[in-house]
């Protein structure tokens, strides 16, 4: 009678999308406004890594993130094109996408 009721447990990054994410070279990197859904820049040039379970983005040199895995929430775009962190931060949603650098696949 009450199937749907029941609460959602906050899934894990399963180890497939974790593989295909770490090591993923990135064009830049982009924060979402929570608001209005503006993306700013805030690195170009860089690299996503899952290592120690944490992610970690490092552009320009630098860190632009650095949280443990099981703080965020990963996923891919709709479009393969990159991936999104999500987190919370002083009690706001923070979220962070990082477009990879695209590289063409030959057969």
């Amino acid at each position: 009678m009450f199937f749907f009721n029941r609460s959602k447990k906050k899934e894990a990054p399963n180890a497939k999308l974790i593989s295909r994410l770490s090591g993923k070279s990135l064009r830049y990197v982009t924060r979402r406004e929570e608001g209005d859904y503006k993306e700013t820049v805030i690195g170009k040039g860089g690299s996503l890594n899952i290592r120690n379970d944490e992610v970690i983005i490092v552009c320009d040199g630098g860190e632009v993130l650095k949280k443990p895995l099981s703080e965020v929430t990963l996923g891919e775009l709709l479009s393969n094109d990159g991936a999104t962190c999500e987190f919370s931060e002083n009690g706001q949603r923070v979220c962070i996408v990082a477009y990879y650098t695209y590289y063409r696949q030959v057969d």
